[in-house]
């Protein structure tokens, strides 16, 4: 397989648009080899994603289909996109949707044909559950922003006992990193849990995750704390291992 920054170059956006924005998320490898991977295409930013496929290891990359699209594009996107292969051949794809009418959620799509077709995106987060309401916001810094949006950058991740995973930076106060988790393969989701809620702002996230041989899972993620420094402390990459019950 071509490394992340070889094969990357070799992605196209789809006409018309005029760049693609493609995250750290490694190929999806289907069990006959073909690769898949998830881009954000727009004139921009990356708003519209959609998958390109290859079948020569990463040599050659075609576009296959247009994944999600934000309804009121001139307000609204949708982004981050990241790719999981379930066992049953599923494809699912977790996408954060920033609108201009209400703030932002994680949503999910799925596709049973290897990804020519897509479900409507799914909202898995919901309001009335969350345990950031009751969290003290005493490690906020002075100068942290007040009205930034929940959710950012979702990492999913499938446990060897098939649940799924979703880790996320939530960028309102309290800051920190946060996770829901499904066991029937995303048709429902539990509620938020809390990582850790101790950045003093908003400039975080960003995660990627893996399970570890012990059965703990390990994420690492851009993350800040107030250490004295300017700007509420320095930004730098920071780590969080933890079991699920």
């Amino acid at each position: 397989m071509q490394p992340l920054a070889e094969y990357a170059a070799r992605v196209q956006p789809p006409p018309p648009f005029k760049s693609l924005l493609l995250d750290a998320m490694p190929p999806i490898v289907f069990p006959d080899g073909t690769l898949v991977v998830a881009g954000g295409a727009g004139d921009y930013d990356g708003n519209v994603p959609g998958l390109d496929g290859s079948d020569d290891k990463g040599h050659t990359w075609d576009y296959l289909a247009e994944i999600a699209r934000d309804p009121d594009e001139d307000v609204g996107r949708i982004t981050y996109d990241r790719l999981l292969l379930l066992p049953s051949g599923r494809l699912q794809c977790y996408m954060l949707h920033l609108t201009g009418r209400r703030d932002n959620v994680i949503v999910m799509a799925y596709s049973d044909d290897g990804g020519y077709t897509w479900s409507r995106p799914k909202t898995i987060v919901r309001w009335g559950h969350s345990p950031w309401a009751s969290l003290s916001r005493q490690y906020a810094w002075s100068g942290a922003r007040q009205h930034g949006v929940r959710y950012r950058s979702p990492w999913p991740l499938q446990l060897r006992d098939g649940r799924i995973v979703v880790i996320f930076g939530r960028r309102r106060a309290p800051f920190g990193m946060g996770l829901i988790v499904s066991e029937d393969d995303g048709a429902t989701w539990s509620t938020e849990a809390v990582i850790r809620a101790d950045a003093s702002d908003g400039d975080l996230g960003y995660p990627v995750a893996t399970q570890l041989d012990d059965g703990r899972i390990f994420t690492a993620y851009y993350f800040m704390e107030d250490d004295g420094n300017n700007f509420g402390g320095t930004r730098h990459i920071a780590g969080s291992s933890f079991r699920l019950a």
